[in-house]
């Protein structure tokens, strides 16, 4: 079996995003268009990506919806609950994914659905607004938090 394919975590203070798809042309592309406005990471590995998300804080995880092993929903339903992240699914309008979500919603966090083919503004615009999401719900759950007693 050939080892995961992925990029190294960015280093900068941009939106943090995590694209996962099992082509890795298709990484390339996305991460790409992506680059220029905020941190990308690139993994071709359902298993990698979840461990990625409990172990880093990743503002955006951009999940195609037709991967190898399961599908994007699957994936997401499968992310750990504490994690703070918007998520954009790329599908098909064939692959039936927005009848899968609003069968069995998959957790509580915020999934726009991009179908393709679309354009690069709107992946950029997609991706700017669930990074807005998973910023404004850290810093509420910062604010929910107990103070500390002197």
């Amino acid at each position: 079996m050939a080892t995961p394919f992925r990029t190294p975590a960015p280093t900068d203070a941009r939106s943090r995003v995590l694209v996962v798809d099992a082509d890795r042309d298709v990484l390339d592309g996305l991460a790409r268009i992506l680059s220029l406005d905020f941190a990308v990471e690139t993994c071709g590995s359902t298993v990698v990506a979840r461990k990625l998300v409990e172990k880093n804080t990743f503002d955006v995880v951009c999940i195609d919806y037709a991967l190898s092993t399961m599908t994007g929903v699957e994936l997401i339903a499968s992310l750990p609950r504490a994690a703070s992240v918007g998520v954009v699914l790329l599908a098909f309008r064939r692959d039936n994914c927005s009848g899968e979500l609003l069968a069995n919603p998959p957790s509580e966090l915020p999934i726009t659905v991009l179908h393709k083919p679309y354009a690069p503004q709107d992946l950029i615009d997609a991706v700017r607004r669930a990074s807005s999401f998973a910023r404004v719900r850290r810093a509420l759950r910062g604010l929910q938090r107990p103070a500390a007693r002197p």
